[in-house]
């Protein structure tokens, strides 16, 4: 799946994820996600058909009824994860290079108005599993990097915490 050139450094985390979606137009697809939280880049990697199974080292994100699922993307997500992939693309902050570039979702949506939440968003009929996967992706990046930044916050706070402690106890 990544070549050796491709493979993350040892220092740099990485979070990798499969998105498998189905029911759209197109045939069932898997897409090879890796995000970099420090970084908040993430790269639509690979391709490969429907795959149902947790891997080793893996996240998997599906709208499929599968056990053992870190995200299961719902039909109210579709919103919050157009807006997250518009962002990504604002920032650059997601690159899909070469043949995955198909997967690209920005002309199977159209804004359609809006609503008390913000901008309303409709989907072309003939939107492909593949698009749909990449706003799965972005939207379970989105999560990730909430979840990432709580814990650095956490950590930051033990961190004074403890140093405050230490000033206090050696007085």
């Amino acid at each position: 799946m990544f070549g050796e050139s491709q493979q993350p450094q040892d220092d740099a985390k990485v979070n990798m994820y499969l998105v498998s979606i189905a029911g759209y137009y197109g045939s069932p697809v898997t897409l090879v996600c890796v995000h970099s939280p420090q970084d908040d880049m993430l790269v639509i990697a690979g391709e490969e058909p429907l795959v149902e199974l947790r891997r080793p080292g893996f996240g998997m994100v599906t709208n499929l009824n599968l056990d053992a699922v870190d995200m299961r993307f719902e039909n109210e997500q579709i919103r919050k994860s157009i807006h997250e992939f518009q962002r990504r693309q604002g920032q650059e902050t997601i690159d899909m290079d070469g043949s995955l570039a198909r997967h690209s979702p920005e002309n199977a949506v159209t804004q359609d108005g809006f609503d008390e939440r913000g901008p309303k968003y409709r989907l072309a009929p003939e939107i492909s599993n593949g698009q749909v996967a990449v706003l799965a992706a972005c939207a379970f990046a989105a999560g990730q990097s909430s979840v990432e930044r709580a814990l650095s916050l956490m950590d930051d706070i033990t961190s004074l915490i403890s140093t405050d402690l230490y000033s206090l106890t050696t007085i």
